[in-house]
């Protein structure tokens, strides 16, 4: 009658660790100390590494803007210079004066000295970063636990499945 127990243990186990180990993902928001030193795994992954997720992002989200602007094949039908024309039709001098070939050219050449110019690459990434920054820590963990909610519950279904396959197994051991 107790050959049972095992695998239950070792599922509620698997199942718990894995539920535990996406929480530390997240959690604790804040570092933890106990007579003066941090404990470990304190803050969260995500948390911890908040500063370097946002680098790396806005590093990627510049170098990844600029190459669009400036690998183009057919000009016209590009997002990018649909975008730059409504700009230049925001204002009334710009669309009454700055004809459909002239408007390529300042194109190309804007998006080139942006490419090319590492300060401005600085001040585009620097932009990025402020407003990652800004972006609250529990609106990104609602954000990616919405995103990957059926991911997370199979993770915690792996844990169960493997703790009662290792519980089994350890009955005939």
């Amino acid at each position: 009658m107790d050959w049972f127990i095992s695998p239950l243990v070792g599922m509620f186990i698997g199942w718990v660790t894995n539920v535990i180990a996406i929480e530390m993902l997240f959690r604790p928001k804040e570092a933890k100390y106990i007579v003066g030193k941090r404990l470990p795994f304190t803050p969260g992954l995500i948390p911890l590494n908040k500063k370097d997720m946002i680098s790396v992002a806005a590093e990627h989200t510049v170098s990844v803007v600029l190459d669009s602007v400036t690998d183009v094949k057919e000009l016209e039908k590009t997002e990018q210079f649909k975008l730059f024309n409504r700009i230049l039709d925001s204002h009334w001098a710009t669309k009454l004066f700055v004809a459909p070939n002239k408007r390529k050219e300042l194109f190309v050449k804007s998006t080139a000295a942006l490419s090319r110019d590492p300060k401005i690459k600085e001040m585009i990434y620097n932009i990025i970063e402020k407003q990652m920054d800004s972006y609250d820590i529990d609106l990104l963990e609602g954000t990616v636990r919405k995103i990957s909610n059926t991911s997370l519950k199979g993770i915690k279904f792996i844990g169960a499945f493997t703790g009662l396959v290792i519980g089994t197994l350890g009955i005939f051991v």
